[in-house]
């Protein structure tokens, strides 16, 4: 165990985030959540618990600080407090709550669209597939993979897997009122219910699971903000129901070494060996060397489909049979150090640009609901900058959200209020 190295990574971590915690007063803001898993696990691993781990070199340590420095910049300077107020007009001029600006019938219009489209979508790969929900309870797994296929059909399986991306908007709606009747109430919560159906029971997936999970968590706290107890109760909560998750899934004993360890706990192993693998792969890729690929690793859906590259010229590592990377692993796979200075700082501005827009109108805050697995899992993937099925769900609902939203100064002179800086 060293452990001035996890001293240090913790005690930054948690530095961090009280610093961003005193800007925003949001126990769940995006960049600190973002920078001090980054730092904390960065620590954790430093326990030496796993059966196949080894130190790291200083190259690995100097990515993992300059990606948590430039991070912590790019916040510092972009990111707002929750500072706007209205105030009305009347002679008492009383302070009131920034209100949450309502939604057009064009944006309920373009989602329940969108909605119905994905759920005929899901429908057609349950029917298509013959999935038999008994799979989920019985089933011996041989690898990752459930019964889920890809769909003869182009963009089903797209359409299809956007389904628990739209539960998050379902959610909104709910917590915030924005339900225009009983029967939307009911076609949001049946939205939620069967998106948890086909995560659960069809993609047997975890990694969706988690988008929805935080994504609802997210929400809920932009409607009522969380203390740090009950922030961390759920989210404790949450990482056990991943470990048991995982036990029910991976049953098979050739992949044993996902719980092997140096504790007993076979939850703890799984959990512990997901984030501090993904640490050492990025170890890897330094000792060998960045191969300089510019942007095909970050960008691979987009230049693979363009021609422009193909998967063969991509490393891909694994370690005692984990092959997840931590988030700068792209970016050092294109660009070397200079990529995990650079993107980094894309991602958080991003996150700092669409969280002070939040503050401003909630609504935009479902698009920060669907990054949260990016946000946490910093230490298992890039699931912000790399395009794929998740990223297209986010473009999606923030056009969908800047198309239908009323004129905030037309809604500000109808309700005799003006917005104080």
């Amino acid at each position: 165990m060293n452990f001035w190295g996890y001293f240090l990574f913790s005690f930054f971590a948690i530095y961090l985030y009280m610093v961003f915690y005193w800007i925003t007063k949001d126990v769940l803001n995006p960049p600190g959540i973002m920078i001090s898993i980054w730092l904390f696990f960065a620590g954790v691993s430093h326990l030496n618990l796993g059966s196949f781990q080894r130190d790291w070199i200083p190259e690995t340590y100097w990515a993992i600080i300059l990606s948590a420095f430039s991070m912590t910049i790019a916040g510092l300077l972009l990111l707002k407090g929750r500072r706007a107020r209205l105030v009305s007009l009347s002679s008492r001029r009383r302070e009131m709550p920034l209100k949450n600006m309502m939604l057009t019938y064009k944006f309920n219009k373009l989602y329940y669209v969108w909605a119905c489209v994905s759920l005929f979508s899901a429908v057609w790969v349950i029917f298509e597939q013959g999935i038999d929900i008994t799979y989920f309870f019985t089933v011996t797994l041989e690898g990752n993979k459930g019964q889920w296929q890809k769909s003869n059909i182009v963009f089903i399986e797209y359409f299809s897997f956007m389904l628990p991306h739209i539960s998050i908007i379902s959610f909104f709606q709910i917590i915030f009122g924005r339900c225009k009747n009983r029967l939307e109430k009911h076609f949001n919560i049946f939205i939620i219910g069967a998106s948890l159906y086909f995560t659960l029971f069809v993609m047997v997936s975890r990694g969706t699971a988690i988008i929805q999970l935080l994504g609802y968590l997210y929400i809920a706290n932009r409607k009522k903000r969380l203390s740090f107890g009950r922030l961390g109760r759920v989210l404790v909560a949450i990482i056990f129901l991943f470990g048991a998750f995982s036990l029910l899934r991976w049953q098979d004993p050739t992949v044993g070494t996902i719980y092997s360890g140096r504790t007993d706990s076979l939850i703890f192993n799984s959990v512990y060996n997901y984030i501090v693998y993904c640490y050492q792969n990025l170890d890897t890729l330094i000792r060998e060397g960045t191969p300089y690929t510019i942007y095909k690793y970050v960008f691979a859906s987009i230049s693979q489909a363009l021609g422009l590259s193909s998967s063969s010229e991509l490393r891909y590592i694994s370690t005692g049979g984990f092959n997840a990377v931590p988030f700068i692993f792209g970016h050092y796979h294109d660009l070397g150090m200079i990529g995990v200075i650079i993107y980094p700082v894309i991602i958080v501005w991003m996150m700092s640009t669409l969280y002070n827009m939040s503050n401003r109108n909630e609504a935009y805050s479902i698009v920060l609901a669907m990054f949260q697995k990016g946000v946490f899992s910093v230490f298992f993937g890039d699931y912000i900058l790399l395009f794929n099925a998740q990223n297209l769900a986010m473009v999606i609902a923030f056009l969908i959200i800047r198309s239908s939203l009323r004129d905030k100064r037309e809604q500000i002179h109808r309700d005799g209020a003006l917005i104080i800086q």
